[in-house]
């Protein structure tokens, strides 16, 4: 059964949300990101937090870089890894990443990847590496991505491996 809870602090669309499973903030959903929409096409830096035992949400630090369409994905230390997205809605992707701090509740930039993408797919692994697959370069006529690379969080890299064999975006993950 649905019910109304309380309301963010910013309109959102292409936000992620990640539950948090470590720190302080345990049991919380994390809200990174995304854009306004019309008329301003604007995306955010903002972050927050949603208490589902007390319906509340409260800010968190804020994304070094404005992204929409991005990935998130909680790591086995607690962390949350952001990487790409938009920086103006239908505009041109960052290939930028950054790390949650479940316990300070501030983010860091880590390692670029090698290719800017949007609308693409990013998998945790059994090795504790993140897969990003596909994607686009950028907004509406941008290129399709066939690309695939595996971030690794001790070291702070991104590896290319076999692409694709199909170029896609926007696919479902669940």
């Amino acid at each position: 059964m649905w019910s109304a809870t309380g309301t963010m602090a910013e309109v959102r669309a292409g936000h992620t949300a990640t539950l948090l499973t470590q720190g302080p903030n345990a049991g919380k959903v994390l809200v990174v990101g995304g854009s306004e929409r019309y008329p301003s096409n604007a995306t955010t830096t903002g972050c927050e937090l949603y208490d589902p035992s007390t319906g509340m949400w409260s800010a968190t630090g804020s994304l070094n870089v404005s992204r929409s369409v991005h990935t998130a994905t909680l790591l086995p230390s607690g962390h949350v890894l952001v990487t790409g997205g938009q920086y103006v809605v239908g505009g041109q992707n960052r290939d930028s990443a950054e790390l949650y701090d479940p316990v300070t509740g501030t983010w860091s930039l880590v390692a670029p990847m090698s290719t800017p993408r949007g609308w693409h797919r990013a998998t945790l692994l059994l090795s504790q590496k993140v897969l990003v697959a596909g994607g686009r370069t950028g907004g509406g006529g941008s290129t399709v991505l066939q690309t695939v690379e595996v971030y690794d969080p001790k070291a702070d890299t991104w590896t290319p491996v076999a692409c694709l064999s199909t170029e896609r975006f926007s696919a479902r993950q669940n």
